[in-house]
């Protein structure tokens, strides 16, 4: 398994999504190089969550805000590792407001807080299957509304599949 998510992490410079619609974000979970991380769940969340600290490499994904406008960002490989671990987790409290947040160099330190966050998530609820983690953040008076919530949707649609 290590090798396998070892070479898709490798792949993810490779994400070629385009953005279809102005504005608008590029959907990297379409990609199949990230459905392909997704897929292997749970065994993946450690090396995003190491991807998305330290792995300064960019994507072929390139974000606009209107095709008139001069300025593009390359989108980075932290952001492709970000969406894969956010739709294995199935929780939305991480994610950056718009694509391109956490690409280099201007965030490196807003990817760095974001990786804290998840490991700490991971720590304490990580290690159960779903239905079990969903309800350990549902009887977890420090976890807060925001998580409340989505784990209370999680287990509403329990079998509906990620996000």
């Amino acid at each position: 398994m290590k090798k396998k998510v070892d070479y898709l992490i490798d792949a993810l410079e490779e994400v070629d999504e385009r953005q279809w619609g102005q504005p608008g974000g590029v959907p990297l979970g379409h990609d199949r190089r990230v459905k392909a991380i997704i897929d292997v769940g749970d065994p993946a969340v450690p090396v995003l969550i190491d991807t998305l600290e330290k792995d300064d490499r960019l994507t072929r994904s390139v974000h606009f805000w209107r095709d008139f406008a001069e300025s593009r960002t390359v989108l980075s490989v932290r952001e492709a590792a970000l969406t894969a671990v956010m739709s294995i987790l199935r929780v939305r409290a991480f994610e950056s407001r718009a694509t391109g947040d956490i690409s280099p160099p201007a965030a490196k330190r807003q990817a760095a807080r974001t990786a804290k966050q998840l490991r700490a998530y991971w720590t304490k609820y990580g290690g159960k299957p779903f239905d079990e983690r969903m309800m350990a953040v549902l009887t977890d008076k420090a976890a807060g509304q925001e998580m409340w919530r989505e784990a209370a949707e999680n287990l509403a649609r329990l079998g509906e599949g990620a996000l």
